[in-house]
């Protein structure tokens, strides 16, 4: 599906320390592109009766920047 920012401008983030509330941390991040793909896909296989295996792909595709995650397990069901 596509993802769109709405342009939320406030890049700083402001943070205390528990009973010190003089000082924050203050960290600014980097201003977002405006438009990103998020794709993935699942692949599923029955190991007997009880079990299914999987294999996981995920992608975000953003202008300057990739993302990718490729995941695997099994599942139990009993």
């Amino acid at each position: 599906y596509w993802i769109h920012e709405m342009l939320d401008d406030n890049l700083d983030y402001f943070s205390y320390m528990t009973g010190m509330t003089s000082s924050p941390f203050v960290t600014t991040a980097t201003p977002a592109e405006t438009d990103a793909a998020k794709l993935g896909a699942t692949v599923e296989i029955g190991i007997g009766k009880y079990l299914i295996g999987y294999v996981s792909y995920d992608a975000v595709l953003i202008s300057g920047y990739d993302w990718h995650n490729i995941s695997g397990g099994v599942k139990a069901t009993f």
